[in-house]
């Protein structure tokens, strides 16, 4: 009864199957194929289980054979998606990506070993001797250094002025429809206690609204301020002519795991009152998971593993999208990129964005200074490549004392670029990178700026000799009121420029990189950069080596997880193929990065709502407004509707506001006072 109720069933799936390996045989490279042994075994062995099967245990296996077939119909359809979408496409690719990759870090065995000759003791001798020589002239004619990046603006530092003509530029690009966002939005709040997309997430202020909400607040605001901008110099009245309003499109990369989702959560809100044409969602790509012999790993269920490719992914995601068309025909011209989990963001930031288009550089990146050795984030640094042009150890001499020289210059006048200088026996090269927080080497992590002594300690701090810094007192014991004593654990770090995920880049630039991630490799030529440098032959691949879930043959095995390769890329390994270098610029901290990493501690919803009640606090302070005094647990929250830095709070002039309350559009202060005026910011109860 089984068989002939299922026959029907079994010539369906019998035509999947042969359907799944011809395809299998089409897409799989031949290094892979034991994925197409796997499944054309597991097929053979379901035959041979319902043939043996008798009338006895028929109602026995029927059960169980119905729970097998629906498990791998299922697995098999999830390959054939996989096979016939994106990742079929790309599997050639991501295998190269790996070997290439493993190549790089020294890991594994990613090539076959050729078998060598026996050879005399001399031979060895000599060989050994050749390869000795080879490593060292190779060594002698490139070599790298690491230098602290010197940003190229400090916003806190500029005047009002030259931040005003900088928004104006940014105003003027958004009115012209320059002006493009693109959200960094794949990830999960796994960390946060939620398996939503992280953009969906509310940190708990008291509006109540979403990471997304939020940002698209600020990019309805933006556009406005653009307008408004244009407007004052005209003499037009502002908040008239809506249908005249500029066009600012965001574009939303997702995820396979996020994109129903946060597609479902834009239509649920309407687009947050954002047109739904400028609202462009593009899914980020995922790679398969390999084991160390650089085969594919397997999942639970027969499928292929796979796992998200890094931030890096984002240009060929762009290209693959058409987004990058799409940009093009509406005119984008500058792009501000940024992630989602930063409660701070300003999308289509007009400073940023207008001083990078004014100094006319394919890209940019928006850092702010590392206040700790331990602040778990990546700093941008130089990373300077040299070629002796002799063979001697004078050489070497000369280079390290032109790096010796290049830094003590660096330190007294920071306005110098690092890679500036060279010593006369060496051509060098440089490029900016990131370095993320677990390559830092200790020594250059706690590195602090060399200061001169003389300028910050009194006469009657020095004992002895004054040119021998080990003849001065103890300066620590000096770090007392009235504080204007010099302590040397405060001098800034010298490796400071701390990445916050906050980018610029041109159209130009971004299609630029998206056809070199997008470039396949060949399996007979490397592609070689314009430095002669071995280059990878698309986005540098990182390895992560992790535990990942991997199929096992019979419920009596026990391991069920397998070492696994990670193929990882990031966003800012692009920096390299900017022909006329980055534009480092420096913003404030309380002003642009309140991370929302984890669910407790620092970078947490609680620290990031924190940041943004004490800014906004500053802001209603600064207008003369008053704040009720609550304890702990009290925050203020001024909507991006109604400000986005500051600006046009003249509502709260002289009015209470009371704790947990977000001031949005249409906000009245409240008729009566519910505390005495004593308990209001500004004046401290405690206080006489």
């Amino acid at each position: 009864m089984y068989n002939k109720l299922h026959t029907n069933t079994n010539m369906k799936e019998k035509q999947k199957l042969e359907n799944l390996l011809l395809l299998m045989e089409a897409r799989l490279p031949r290094s892979q194929r034991h994925v197409l042994e796997h499944h054309a075994k597991k097929s053979s062995s379901s035959s041979s289980r319902e043939t043996t099967t008798t009338r006895e245990e028929e109602e026995e296996e029927e059960e169980k054979g119905e729970e097998e077939e629906e498990a791998t119909a299922r697995a098999r359809a999830k390959v054939y998606a996989q096979l016939e979408g994106s990742l079929g496409d790309d599997l050639e690719y991501f295998c190269d990506a790996f070997h290439r990759a493993m190549k790089v870090s020294k890991k594994g065995p990613w090539e076959p070993k050729k078998k060598k000759k026996k050879k005399s003791n001399d031979d060895e001798e000599e060989e050994g001797d050749k390869e000795e020589e080879d490593a060292s002239a190779a060594e002698r004619k490139k070599r790298t250094r690491i230098e602290p990046i010197v940003p190229d603006v400090v916003a806190a530092e500029a005047s009002e002025e030259e931040r005003k003509a900088w928004r104006e530029e940014g105003y003027a690009l958004i009115r012209a429809g320059k002006v493009g966002a693109i959200v960094m939005a794949g990830g999960q709040g796994t960390r946060l206690g939620s398996a939503l997309p992280k953009g969906t997430f509310d940190i708990g202020l008291p509006s109540k609204k979403s990471l997304f909400q939020l940002q698209a607040e600020r990019i309805r605001k933006v556009i406005e301020l653009a307008t408004d901008a244009a407007k004052a110099v005209t003499g037009a009245n502002k908040g008239t002519e809506s249908a005249l309003m500029p066009s600012l499109p965001w574009y939303i990369m997702t995820s396979p795991q996020t994109h129903e989702q946060t597609v479902d959560f834009f239509r649920e809100n309407a687009y947050f009152n954002l047109p739904e044409k400028d609202v462009v969602f593009f899914q980020q790509q995922e790679a398969p998971v390999f084991d160390l012999e650089g085969k594919i790993i397997l999942a639970p269920d027969g499928s292929i593993q796979t796992a998200p490719d890094g931030n890096g992914s984002i240009y060929r995601a762009l290209l693959k999208s058409n987004a990058l068309a799409d940009m093009k025909k509406r005119g984008v011209r500058h792009l501000h990129c940024y992630s989602v989990d930063n409660a701070l963001i300003l999308p289509g930031d007009c400073e940023f964005i207008g001083y990078c288009a004014l100094r006319g550089k394919q890209s940019g990146a928006k850092v702010i200074k590392k206040i700790s050795p331990d602040e778990k984030v990546g700093v941008f640094v130089r990373e300077v490549s040299y070629s002796n042009s002799g063979d001697g150890d004078d050489d070497d001499d000369a280079c390290d004392r032109g790096e010796v020289e290049t830094d003590a210059v660096r330190r007294k006048s920071p306005s110098l670029p690092s890679s500036s200088s060279s010593s006369s026996s060496s051509s060098s090269s440089s490029r900016i990178r990131v370095l993320e927080y677990s390559e830092i080497e200790p020594s250059m992590r706690d590195e602090r700026e060399e200061v001169d002594y003389d300028e910050f300690l009194p006469d009657n701090m020095r004992t002895g000799d004054s040119d021998d810094p080990s003849s001065f007192v103890k300066i620590q014991k000096y770090n007392r009121p009235p504080w204007d004593h010099f302590n040397p654990d405060n001098r800034p770090l010298r490796f400071r420029c701390a990445n916050i995920a906050i980018h610029y880049f041109s159209l130009d630039f971004l299609y630029k990189v998206a056809e070199i991630a997008n470039a396949r490799s060949c399996s007979d030529k490397d592609m070689v950069n314009d430095d002669g440098n071995l280059d990878s032959f698309a986005m540098e691949y990182h390895v992560a080596e992790k535990d990942v879930p991997c199929y096992v043959e019979s419920e009596t095995e026990e391991r069920r997880t397998k070492k696994a390769i990670k193929l990882e890329s990031f966003i800012f390994d692009a920096y390299q193929f900017s022909s006329d270098g980055v534009t480092i610029f420096e913003g404030e901290r309380k002003h642009d990065f309140a991370p929302v990493k984890q669910a407790t501690g620092d970078d947490s919803p609680e620290s990031a709502r924190r940041m943004i009640s004490f800014l906004h606090s500053t802001w209603i302070s600064k207008n003369r407004g008053r704040i009720q005094w609550g304890g702990y647990g009290g925050l203020v929250e001024v909507s991006p509707l109604v400000s986005l830095r500051g600006e046009n709070l003249e509502l709260v002039n002289d009015c209470d506001v009371q704790r947990n309350t977000s001031i949005e559009l249409g906000w009245e202060p409240p008729t009566e006072r519910q505390t005495p005026w004593h308990r209001y910011y500004g004046k401290h109860s405690s206080l006489p």
